[in-house]
C-alpha cells in the first residue's frame, strides 16, 4: 500500500493540503465506525450538605450549589472531579461568560468505584471542601484547572479564575473527606519564589517533577498569557518558602520566545521531552529534561533557555519546516486544548497527537464567540527497537539528527460528508445558541487513550462538539475507517473541560462546568 507521504501536494498558495489522486482510490468509499454509547447521569448539588454560592451578576444575585468542574483523573479506585467555578444561571459552560462571570469554587468530589455503587446515586459519591484548608483573604483554596497525578498524589493546579492561588497536593490512598489527606500552601506574592505571574493550566509529572503550565494572569494589563512554568520537585518541601523549597520557575515568554506563552496543557513522552501545547499562540515547546546529559534527567536543564525548542505548526510544507500529508488547511492548526501520547499495538511507534478546540478572534473577553476548530494533526516522536527508545525531532533540525518527522493532518469536519454521517442522520452544524452555523464536530477538550479494543485509539473529549472521537493508531489519520465517532447525549451541556477515563471497561467520565454530569460507557 502506498504511503500518504508519497501523495501529497500542495496547492500554489502552499496552505491547503490535499491528497493526491493517486491516494484517493484507496480511501473512496471508506466509512468511520459509529459507536452508541450508554450513559448514565448524576447531579451533584443534589449530594447532602453541598455547600451554596452566592453569585451577583448584572442579571441579578444567584444562589447555587458550589459546582463547576475542570479536567479529572482516575486514580486508586476514585473518578476525581476538580473544582473550578460556579457559574450563573444560562451559562452555556466551557469560556462562555465564564472569566467575566464565575466564581471560583474548592469542592472537589469524586465518584468512587470501589464502592461499587451506581453512578446516579448519591451514596457512590463524596465531596470535600478545599477551603477549608486555607480561607484567609485574598488567598482561598478555589478555582483549579485539571491536575498532575504523581503517583498517589494528585496536585491541583491554580488557574486564572483565582488571582490568589493557593496549592494543594492531595493523596488519594486516603479519603477524599480526611483533610490530613491535603497539603496546602498560600502562594506568595508575585514576583517572589513562584516567579512573576501566576495562572496555570494542567500539569504533567515526569516521575520526580510536577509542571504547572502556564495559562493566563488575570492581573496583567492588556493579553493576560504568559510563560512562566513552574516545577515542583516531589522529593522537596511543598512550602515555597522554606530553604529547602522543592519549587522553581522559568518564564519562556521573556527567555525562550515572546510568543511562548498561553498553553492549555503539556504532555510527557515518558523518556525526555515535555511538550507544552500552545492555545492562543502557535508555537509547540519542547522542553529536554536531558539536555546537558542525554540519557540521563538533567535537573538545571529547566533554567537553561537551549535545553526549549519552539516549533509553529502552520509552518508545516513551507520551505525550512517538515512536510506534512493528510487533508486539510495548516493554517488551521492553532486553537488546540490538548495532546495524548500514544503507542501503537506492537509498541514500535510512539505518536503525539493534537486536540483542536476552539480560538476566540475578538479576545477571551469576547467568550460568548469562539470560532471552533476542527482540524486535528499527529507526528512521530518516538521509537522502540530491542528495547530501545529513540526521539524522533518534530522539527526535523535536531543535530545529530533523528529520523524525519511524519507529520500527518486531517480536517474532522470532512467526516461530515462521509456516507455514514448521512445514514446516522446526524446534524453537520449547530443548529441554534450562539454557534449556530459552526461545524457539529469541532470545539474538543483534552483527550483520552483507549487501549482495551486490541488497536489502541486516541479519543477526544466533547466540549462544544456534539460529538466524542476516537482514532484508530493503525490508520493513516485521514483514512475515514480509522475514525470512531459517538453523538454526544443531548442533556449533556456545551462546555464539558476533559475528565476521567476508565481504560480497563472503556468508559469516560466527563467533567462539566454545569450540570449534569455523565458517565459514558463504550467509547
Amino acid at each position: 500500500m502506498l504511503s500518504l507521504r508519497q501523495f501529497s501536494a500542495w496547492n500554489t498558495a502552499g496552505v491547503t493540503l490535499l491528497l493526491s489522486l493517486g491516494f484517493l482510490p484507496l480511501c473512496r468509499g471508506q466509512v468511520f465506525q459509529t459507536l452508541r454509547p450508554a450513559s448514565s447521569e448524576f447531579w451533584p448539588g443534589t449530594l447532602p450538605d453541598m455547600p451554596l454560592t452566592t453569585l451577583v451578576t448584572d442579571n441579578g444575585t444567584f444562589t447555587r450549589a458550589t459546582i463547576g468542574y475542570q479536567s479529572g483523573d482516575l486514580v486508586n479506585g476514585k473518578v476525581l472531579y476538580y473544582p473550578w467555578q460556579v457559574l450563573p444561571p444560562g451559562a452555556t459552560g466551557g469560556m462562555s461568560g465564564a472569566l467575566a462571570d464565575g466564581i471560583p469554587q474548592g469542592i472537589i468530589v469524586s465518584y468512587n468505584l470501589d464502592g461499587g455503587g451506581a453512578f446516579n446515586k448519591s451514596g457512590s459519591w463524596t465531596f470535600f471542601d478545599l477551603t477549608t484548608l486555607i480561607n484567609s483573604p485574598p488567598n482561598i483554596a478555589a478555582g483549579y484547572n485539571g491536575a498532575a497525578v504523581a503517583l498517589r498524589d494528585v496536585y491541583l493546579v491554580p488557574s486564572a479564575a483565582n488571582s490568589y492561588p493557593v496549592f494543594v497536593a492531595y493523596d488519594t490512598t486516603q479519603p477524599l473527606d480526611e483533610p490530613t489527606a491535603y497539603r496546602a500552601y498560600a502562594a506568595p506574592p508575585r514576583g517572589g519564589p513562584l516567579g512573576p505571574t501566576y495562572g496555570w493550566c494542567g500539569g504533567v509529572y515526569d516521575g520526580r517533577f510536577v509542571y504547572y503550565v502556564p495559562g493566563q494572569d488575570q492581573t496583567l494589563q492588556g493579553d493576560p498569557h504568559h510563560g512562566n512554568v513552574l516545577r515542583f520537585d516531589t522529593t522537596g518541601y511543598f512550602n515555597p518558602l522554606s530553604r529547602k523549597s522543592g519549587w522553581a520557575w522559568f518564564d519562556m515568554g521573556a527567555q525562550v520566545n515572546p510568543l511562548a506563552k498561553g498553553f492549555q496543557s503539556a504532555v510527557y513522552d515518558g523518556y525526555r521531552f515535555l511538550y507544552f501545547i500552545p492555545d492562543t499562540n502557535h508555537l509547540i515547546v519542547r522542553y529536554d529534561t536531558q539536555y546537558h546529559t542525554p540519557g540521563t534527567p538533567d535537573p538545571s536543564a529547566f533554567t537553561t533557555p537551549a535545553a526549549y525548542k519552539v516549533f509553529d505548526p502552520t509552518t508545516l510544507g513551507s520551505p525550512g519546516a517538515p512536510p506534512v500529508t493528510g487533508l486539510g488547511s495548516v493554517a488551521n492548526l492553532v486553537g488546540f486544548t490538548g495532546g495524548v501520547v500514544a503507542w501503537d499495538a506492537a509498541h514500535a511507534n510512539q505518536y503525539l497527537y493534537f486536540i483542536p478546540w476552539a480560538i476566540y478572534p475578538g479576545g477571551l473577553k469576547d467568550a460568548y464567540a469562539p470560532t471552533l476548530e476542527s482540524t486535528t494533526a499527529r507526528v512521530l516522536i518516538g521509537t522502540m527497537r530491542h528495547h530501545n527508545w529513540t526521539h524522533v525531532d518534530i522539527t526535523g533540525t535536531d543535530q545529530p539528527a533523528t529520523a524525519p518527522p511524519n507529520w500527518e493532518i486531517f480536517d474532522l469536519n470532512s467526516l461530515t460528508a462521509n456516507p455514514q454521517w448521512a445514514a446516522n442522520h446526524w446534524p453537520t452544524v449547530h443548529q441554534a445558541g450562539p454557534l449556530t452555523g459552526q461545524s457539529a464536530i469541532a470545539g474538543f477538550q483534552l483527550g483520552f487513550l483507549n487501549t482495551a479494543t486490541g488497536w489502541p485509539r486516541v479519543g477526544f473529549g466533547a466540549d462544544m462538539s456534539l460529538f466524542w472521537v476516537e482514532h484508530d493508531l493503525s490508520h493513516a489519520l485521514s483514512d475515514p475507517a480509522g475514525w470512531y465517532v459517538a453523538r454526544r447525549p443531548s442533556n449533556l451541556p456545551n462546555g464539558t473541560m476533559g475528565g476521567a477515563y476508565d481504560d480497563v471497561n472503556q468508559v469516560f467520565y466527563p467533567s462539566s462546568p454545569t450540570c449534569p454530569l455523565y458517565q459514558v460507557s463504550g467509547l
